[in-house]
Order: structure tokens, then sequence, then C-alpha cells
């Protein structure tokens, strides 16, 4: 069933033309893991390092989702496979550079 969706829902975005804009997820991803990742992580750490190591975990397991939809949608924007990279990894230095 879900395969049958999904080439739906690729046809219609086809039809449609759905134009991905590349900068916005970039622009938020590096927001998001200013705050919210190394927040966490930092706290967790300061109340218990098993704690903290639990934390970093579920943090890698819940961005592992994120990084694979933010790379396709700036491959599906116009990127190629090397910006793309290079733009994740970019925003990933600069959550913690800031």
């Amino acid at each position: 069933m879900s395969k049958i969706f999904h080439t739906a829902l690729v046809a219609v975005m086809a039809r449609l033309r759905v134009y991905f804009d590349p900068y916005t997820p970039l622009l938020y991803l590096h927001v998001h893991r200013l705050t919210y990742v190394l927040n966490r992580m930092a706290a967790s750490f300061y109340a218990s390092p098993l704690i903290g190591a639990t934390t970093t975990l579920a943090c890698f397991a819940h961005e592992i989702p994120h990084e694979i939809a933010d790379y396709s949608i700036l491959i599906r924007s116009g990127f190629t496979k090397k910006q793309a990279m290079q733009s994740q990894f970019l925003t990933a230095i600069g959550a913690f550079v800031s």
C-alpha cells in the first residue's frame, strides 16, 4: 500500500512541479543543532555521564532521518551530491563553532 501511495505522491509532485527551497532547511539545521541537540546533550552530561551517553545516542538516532531528508531536499532542489554533502557538513560544523 505504501508503494502505491509513494508512486501517486511522486506523480502529483511532478505534475505540480513542486519546488524545494534548499536554504530554509540549511538555516533550520543550524538553529536546530545549536539549540536543541547541543543544549540537551550538555544538560544531560551535567546531570550524569550515564544520562549524557543515553541522550547522545537518542539524539544520534533522532538526527539520522533528519539528515537523510535534508540531503534529499537539497538534491531535489538542484544541488549536486557533493554540494549537498558539503552543505550538511558546514551546518554541522557551524553549530559547534557558534
